[in-house]
């Protein structure tokens, strides 16, 4: 007997708001269920309510889907999750927060912003997101970020540093698994805590990752992390 059909992903991106960092969980993904990557606009608000007006059209109205988000697209998904007309069967939230993750570092953040523009940032990305070593990784985000400019990635931030969505989350009766990297150097594991003890259902796994969870060993967390809570779902 086959497999019952697992919901479908809609993935909300981080920062970068593109498709850049989920090529490996798609190849993960293959065959077991589809996928589809909502970028994020580069025009109009970049504020979380105002990314969510935007983005809530863009949510399947029919079928059983799971919204994924990593990261700045945490707080997005929850926001979305609540908004949208077709709930979605479930969250998977890697290595996010419910608010602002850097309360005491906001001016120093957007002050050092503009210098992640340039080449001589590619050892803080890889040191602040990547697997020591990832050097190809690094530079394709760099080029990325360029691409969408200060400006945006400024509001983007600013969003970030005024975030506070716990009255969302704890609206939200639908599972939520929360993936917290090992080894993450950006986002705290206080902030899954935090996150679990603001949600009814949330629950937490952890994997042996860096900051972006969903780039590495992904056939592992396939398996053992995301495959078991898409079937918890059916």
């Amino acid at each position: 007997m086959s497999e019952p059909a697992l919901p479908r992903l809609i993935v909300l991106p981080g920062l970068d708001g593109g498709d850049l960092l989920f090529e490996n969980l798609r190849v993960a993904l293959a065959g077991r269920a589809g996928m589809e990557v909502v970028p994020l606009p580069v025009t109009g608000p970049q504020t979380y309510d105002g990314l969510a007006d935007g983005l809530a059209a863009s949510l399947p109205q029919s079928g059983d889907y799971v919204l994924l988000a990593h990261s700045f697209g945490g707080p997005l998904a929850i926001l979305l999750a609540g908004k949208a007309k077709h709930k979605p069967k479930g969250l998977i939230l890697g290595a996010t927060f419910v608010r602002n993750p850097w309360p005491l570092m906001g001016g120093i953040i957007k002050a050092a912003l503009p210098s992640f523009l340039h080449p001589k940032s590619l050892p803080v990305i890889e040191a602040t997101l990547l697997k020591s070593g990832d050097h190809e990784t690094a530079y394709r985000i760099y080029q990325h970020l360029s691409e969408i400019g200060v400006n945006v990635l400024s509001e983007r931030v600013k969003t970030v540093l005024s975030c506070d969505i716990r009255k969302a989350l704890q609206t939200l009766s639908i599972p939520v698994l929360y993936v917290q990297g090992r080894n993450d150097r950006l986002i705290t594991a206080a902030h899954g805590q935090l996150l679990q003890a603001t949600g009814r259902t949330v629950q937490i796994a952890k994997v042996d990752a860096p900051h972006l969870v969903f780039q590495y060993d992904m056939a592992l967390t396939m398996e053992t992390v995301l495959l078991p809570f898409l079937r918890s779902l059916i």
